[in-house]
């Protein structure tokens, strides 16, 4: 009678395999009108995070802004860090979907026991005349486990794990797109500025002529001190200002610097007066572009994430059920330890771990969950 209420108890186990206990995922939706006037204009959106962005700064025709961003991509900190934390959200999503499949393992031991005075033992073997110095024990044996996913708890880790990673995949992406999109603004800058300093220093050349012009005249008593203190007041704040975007190119090189990680000390950037195309923007790109931000598909990706882990955390309440299997050789002595009658071999968890379920936790599974 106990083996057929075993029977039925693994049949009922068996029929529940592959139950699901994590909520059904929906993508979060955002409440938009059915329709617009202007359907020219307006459309539905669409994701499109994945699709190719390409070497968008290439559009600016610079050279020298080129070998930049390919520094950048190269030899950031920042960008590594983050390439490395995809590579381990990827790998520890590998991790889970190996627990889909059974364990295999190898473990040998050579041990000698020696026997103190006062061992039960020897004083066992005393009576039957064998008091030996010490007891060998050889062994060689293989193990396997597997673990049963009746609800899903494997298979819920396998897809919080990806999408985890998915995720860290976009960050990512959004990371990259920031990073050269910040050096791309600081270079752009920092052209500008150049502009601003060839402007000005023929502005100073100016303001010099012209200085000296109203000197020659006061001298020549023509015209009043004043326009001597004038022009000379023109050109000292022409100078100031030339200074100025001198100690700003510095910093926006600088950041530069910082972004393609190299020191600053050995970072330059000659002064360049070379035409930058800027793009051709269409007018829709403001709104089509949030179809493409990494950082929201990360987000989307972080939710399906938590769904799934709620499975995992409800799986915890019910029994995890394994199987395990070991066979191999045992023997007092190595010379005949692949012996025949040495053989052993064991199935199911002689410890009682085959079947394991909480009964009382103070509360940890529930926390989990909740």
């Amino acid at each position: 009678m106990s083996n057929r209420r075993a029977a039925l108890a693994l049949g009922g186990a068996l029929l529940l395999a592959g139950c699901d206990l994590a909520p059904t995922y929906k993508v979060p939706t955002v409440s938009v009108p059915a329709s617009y006037r202007d359907t020219v204009i307006w459309h539905t959106a669409a994701p499109a995070d994945t699709a190719p962005r390409g070497d968008w700064w290439k559009s600016f025709g610079d050279p020298a802004l080129d070998k930049l961003e390919d520094e950048l991509n190269r030899q950031n900190i920042t960008l590594a860090t983050a390439a490395a934390n995809f590579d381990q959200a990827r790998a520890n999503a590998a991790e889970a979907e190996a627990g889909l499949f059974p364990s295999f393992g190898v473990q040998g031991g050579i041990s000698k026991t020696q026997y103190t005075n006062n061992s039960s033992h020897r004083d066992l073997l005393k009576a039957h005349g064998l008091v030996p110095d010490f007891i060998a024990r050889n062994t060689l044996a293989g193990g396997l486990r597997y673990e049963f996913d009746f609800w899903d708890r494997i298979h819920n880790q396998i897809a919080a794990g990806e999408a985890a990673a998915q995720a860290t995949g976009a960050d990512l992406a959004f990371l990259r797109l920031s990073l050269q999109a910040e050096l791309a603004n600081d270079y752009l800058l920092l052209r500008g500025l150049d502009a601003q300093e060839d402007l000005l220093r023929h502005t100073v050349e100016a303001y010099k002529q012209a200085y000296d012009v109203a000197d020659n005249r006061f001298k020549g008593k023509i015209s009043p001190a004043m326009d001597v203190t004038r022009a000379e007041s023109q050109l000292e704040s022409a100078h100031a200002q030339l200074d100025d975007i001198a100690a700003r190119r510095a910093l926006a090189e600088h950041a530069i610097a910082t972004l393609v990680a190299i020191p600053a000390p050995a970072f330059s950037i000659p002064p360049s007066l070379a035409t930058i195309h800027l793009p051709k923007l269409p007018p829709a790109v403001p709104s089509t572009l949030l179809q493409r931000r990494p950082d929201i598909a990360a987000a989307e990706r972080r939710v399906a994430a938590s769904n799934a882990l709620i499975g995992v955390a409800r799986a915890a309440f019910f029994p995890t059920i394994s199987l395990t299997a070991s066979g191999g050789y045992q023997s007092t002595g190595l010379s005949n330890l692949f012996k025949w009658s040495n053989r052993t071999w064991a199935l199911g968890q002689t410890a009682g771990d085959a079947i394991t379920m909480p009964i009382f936790d103070s509360g940890r599974n529930m926390s989990r969950l909740d």
